[in-house]
């Protein structure tokens, strides 16, 4: 699989399993520099229902970590087609 075919994947999920999530991003980081990526992943897995009195905040806050998450998946994406157009072979 190819980071691309990783970004749209997460983009597309419906279930959110970190521990499967962060086994793929390991998969990558030995190519790539994912620690931006893996400290977005902590930061939406470490949200606890218990800090929110509301359901409907802790949901949101959640989707905004999510967000920030694929925001950073798709930098490093394009990053990494912006450093093969200017590589030299």
């Amino acid at each position: 699989m190819e980071f691309k075919e990783f970004v749209t994947k997460m983009q597309n999920l419906k279930r959110r399993s970190v521990p499967a999530i962060r086994r793929e991003l390991e998969k990558f980081n030995k190519q790539i520099d994912l620690s931006d990526a893996i400290d977005a992943l902590d930061q939406f897995e470490y949200i606890e229902r218990s800090d929110y009195e509301d359901y409907q905040d802790y949901k949101e806050e959640r989707e905004s970590f999510w967000q920030e998450f694929l925001d950073v998946l798709e930098e490093i994406q394009y990053d990494q087609e912006q450093a093969k157009t200017y590589s030299i072979d």
